[in-house]
C-alpha cells in the first residue's frame, strides 16, 4: 500500500478585530490620563495628543501582551489543535500592530511535523499485569474508602490547594464591560503559601456561580508584564475542583470502569512498581513502542530547542543530576531522551486530530484531582511543563489544560486499540 504523507510547515495566523482594537485603545488612553501626573501639567488634565505621542512603545506593547492573553492566545492554541500540530511550550509569535488602522496580527511559522504512516496494521500488544499481591488490594481498597469518607466532609465552598476555573472580563471602574464580547476562560490552584495570600483571599469560600470584580495583581501580571495602566476585571466563578477528595465518578467515566474490581485493579497499576516504573508507565512505554512501528516521525529545530531546555531544568534540580552528568555518554543519552519525548508527543497531538478527541467537564475534574494526589500522578504519562511553576501559583489557560487532557485521553484511547486488536 502507499505511504501517506502528512507534512505540515506553515504560517498560524490570528488577526484581532480592529474595532476591539480600536475600543480598547480610547479606553487606556483615558484611563492614562486619569491617573498620571506629569510636571508640565495637572492630574487628569493631560491633552489626549501628548499620552498617544509619550506613550506610543508602552501603549503599543500593552495592546500586543493584553489581545495575546485574553483572545490569541486560545486561537493560537485551537488552530494547532486544528491541525494535529504539536505546540511550542511557550508561543512567542511575531506580532504586527499598527495604530492608525487598529490591526493586530499574531502569526508563527518557526514549526513543523512530519507524519508519515509505514504500517496500517495495528497488531494486538501484550500489556504487562498487575501483581497479585494482597497488599497491594488493601492499599487500594483503603485509598478508596478514604477518600470516600473525605467526600462526607465536603462543603460546596473553595478551600487551600483546590483548583478553579474562572471565566475573566475586562471592566472600567463602573464595573461596565469595555469589550462586551471578549472574555477567557483560566484555571487556577489556591494556594496556602505565603506569597499567593492575595489569590487566597480572594476566592477562598466563594463558590460557583459567584460574580465579583477585581484588580488584583495576579490578574494585571497576567495580562501584561508592562502594566501600562491598571485594569479592572469581572470575575465569575466557573468550576472548583476540590482537593479534599478523590472523585472517583469522573475517574471511572475516564478510564470507562463499570465494576468496584475494575476500579481497584485501574489503582493498583500506578500502586504497583517493578524496576522504579508503575505498571501504568510500563503499559504507555510499550503502547508507544508498538506505535512507533507504524510511525515515522520528524519535527522542527525549534520544538527540540525548547524541549531540550525543559526537560535540562527539570534534570538539575533531581538529586541524582551531578551523576548523570558525570557519565561520558550523557549528551548523547539526554538527545535520545529528548527525542523520544518530543517523537511521543508529536505522535499523539497528530493521533488525537485524526481521532477528534474531545474534552468534556469530567475529564477536567479527572486530571487535577490526580494533580492533588501525588501517589496517582503515573496516571498523567506526559510532562506538565505549559503548567510548572517553582514558586507563584499562576493562572493557566483553559486551553493549554485542555491540550495536556486531550493528549491523555488519545493515549489511553489507543492503548485500548492495541489491546483489542
Amino acid at each position: 500500500m502507499k505511504k501517506k504523507d502528512t507534512i505540515f510547515q506553515e504560517t498560524i495566523l490570528i488577526e484581532i478585530d480592529p474595532e476591539h482594537v480600536k475600543k480598547f485603545y480610547y479606553f487606556i488612553i483615558e484611563e492614562k490620563k486619569k491617573h498620571t501626573h506629569l510636571n508640565e501639567f495637572e492630574k487628569g488634565k493631560i491633552p489626549i495628543s501628548y499620552i498617544r505621542e509619550y506613550f506610543y512603545e508602552k501603549i503599543k506593547i500593552f495592546i500586543s501582551e493584553f489581545f495575546f492573553y485574553m483572545e490569541a492566545q486560545k486561537k493560537i492554541i485551537k488552530k494547532f489543535n486544528k491541525k494535529g500540530l504539536t505546540l511550542p511550550i511557550n508561543i512567542n509569535p511575531n506580532i504586527f500592530l499598527d495604530l492608525e488602522t487598529f490591526e493586530l496580527k499574531y502569526s508563527i511559522s518557526d514549526f513543523f511535523n512530519k507524519i508519515t504512516k509505514e504500517n496500517f496494521e495495528n497488531k494486538k500488544i501484550k500489556l504487562p499485569l498487575r501483581k497479585k499481591y494482597k497488599d497491594l488490594d488493601k492499599q487500594a481498597i483503603s485509598f478508596v474508602k478514604k477518600e470516600n469518607e473525605n467526600f462526607l466532609k465536603f462543603e460546596n465552598k473553595i478551600n487551600y490547594e483546590d483548583w478553579i476555573q474562572i471565566e475573566v472580563f475586562l471592566c472600567d471602574d463602573n464595573e461596565k464591560l469595555i469589550l462586551n464580547e471578549i472574555s477567557t476562560l483560566l484555571w487556577i490552584k489556591i494556594s496556602s503559601q505565603k506569597y499567593d495570600l492575595e489569590i487566597a483571599n480572594i476566592f477562598l469560600n466563594k463558590k460557583i456561580n459567584d460574580i465579583f470584580f477585581s484588580k488584583a495583581l495576579f490578574l494585571q501580571n497576567y495580562f501584561s508584564a508592562s502594566q501600562f495602566i491598571k485594569c479592572n476585571f469581572k470575575i465569575i466563578i466557573k468550576e472548583h475542583v476540590s482537593s479534599l477528595f478523590f472523585n472517583f465518578k469522573c475517574f471511572s467515566k475516564f478510564f470507562n470502569i463499570k465494576k468496584e474490581s475494575d476500579l481497584y485493579n485501574k489503582i493498583i497499576e500506578v500502586f504497583s512498581f517493578k524496576n522504579d516504573i508503575s505498571l501504568k508507565r510500563e503499559i504507555c512505554q510499550i503502547s508507544f513502542k508498538k506505535l512507533f512501528e507504524n510511525y515515522k516521525i520528524s519535527f522542527s529545530k525549534n520544538l527540540f530547542n525548547q524541549y531540550k531546555l525543559e526537560i535540562s531544568k527539570n534534570l538539575k534540580i533531581n538529586p541524582d543530576y551531578l551523576i548523570f552528568q558525570g557519565n561520558k555518554n550523557f549528551n548523547e543519552n539526554l538527545k535520545i531522551f529528548i527525542n523520544q519525548k518530543i517523537m511521543e508527543i508529536v505522535l499523539i497531538d497528530y493521533l488525537s486530530n485524526k481521532k477528534f478527541i474531545k474534552t468534556e467537564i469530567n475529564d477536567f475534574y479527572f486530571f487535577f484531582n490526580i494533580l492533588q494526589r501525588n501517589r496517582l500522578k503515573d496516571f498523567l504519562y506526559f510532562d506538565l511543563f505549559e503548567i510548572k511553576n517553582e514558586k507563584k501559583a499562576i493562572p493557566i489557560s483553559h486551553e493549554i489544560i485542555e491540550k495536556l487532557i486531550i493528549r491523555e485521553k488519545t493515549l489511553q484511547s489507543n492503548i485500548k486499540i492495541l489491546e483489542k486488536n
